[in-house]
């Protein structure tokens, strides 16, 4: 009966050991389930930070780019106040690119912000991040917009430059041709050469004075007939050829500033000597040839 007793209480007693063996697998399992369960929550923290602060960086590296690009444009409107149609281009280029990278940084930012209110954490820090991000990019749009003012008070001053510059070289060529034309007009003289018949005739010279027809002078006529006169510029002529056995002046002239060039018992041609003061007297020369 002792042994019946004991050989029952052996077989209770590994039952229950058995039946404590697996409760506790059970619970080895869940615990191990949980402990799976927090690293994967975890991880996927840890992975959205990662992200997050990825991203951030990204939209701030792209505001410092802007940055430089902006700093670049006002150094080249600075440098450059006239400005030509190839260099105008490609500013206004460089600040429609500044717009385009402000409005990607724009939407990443707005994403971004929607990425931290949808995910499983809320960092205090973060949305400070993200707050400071659009102030940025608020403060990124008001300098685009001063920048554009900048540009197109520049384009305004250059234009104004431009016709200012167009005004005096305009003036200055009208300047120019009026003092060319003035010179033109000082510079001319007017010649008249042959016979008292021919200069009669052409109402270039007409005889005066004298007594019982003796002793007449020939002197210009009172209105002087200029379509029987070359017209010349002094500047360029030297000589005038005649080639007659006689030769004098009608008009006066300086003594020392011409000669008569003889030649074989005639006179070849005037020489003027000197310019200057051989038409400081008249613009008419007037050689009466016999």
């Amino acid at each position: 009966m002792k042994k019946i007793l004991m050989t029952g209480g052996i077989v209770a007693a590994a039952a229950l050991l058995l039946t404590g063996c697996e409760n506790y697998k059970d619970e080895l399992t869940e615990m191990t389930n949980t402990r799976d369960s927090l690293m994967a929550v975890s991880n996927a923290k840890d992975q959205s930070i990662e992200e997050f602060i990825n991203s951030f960086e990204e939209i701030e590296s792209g505001l410092f780019a802007i940055t430089e690009k902006e700093n670049l444009v006002r150094a080249q409107s600075d440098k450059n106040t006239e400005m030509t149609a190839d260099h105008k281009s490609r500013i206004q280029a460089e600040v429609s690119l500044i717009g385009q990278m402000l409005e990607e940084s724009k939407q990443k930012t707005a994403e971004l912000t929607k990425k931290l209110k949808n995910s499983n954490f809320r960092v205090a820090k973060f949305e400070k991040m993200i707050a400071s991000l659009n102030e940025q990019i608020a403060a990124k749009d008001q300098q685009l917009a001063t920048l554009g003012t900048e540009i197109t008070n520049l384009n305004l001053k250059v234009e104004s430059l431009s016709g200012n510059i167009a005004a005096l070289e305009s003036r200055e060529v009208t300047n120019t041709q009026i003092i060319a034309d003035q010179t033109a007009r000082l510079n001319k003289a007017y010649i008249a050469v042959g016979d008292y018949k021919k200069l009669r005739d052409d109402q270039v010279v007409t005889r005066e004075g004298g007594f019982l027809g003796l002793g007449k002078e020939e002197k210009l006529a009172s209105t002087i007939n200029k379509e029987a006169f070359s017209e010349v510029d002094i500047t360029r002529i030297q000589t005038i050829p005649l080639d007659t056995k006689e030769a004098e002046l009608v008009t006066v002239h300086p003594a020392g500033s011409y000669s008569l060039e003889k030649q074989d018992d005639k006179v070849r041609e005037l020489v003027i000597t000197d310019a200057d003061k051989f038409w400081s007297t008249s613009k008419y020369l007037v050689v009466m040839t016999k």
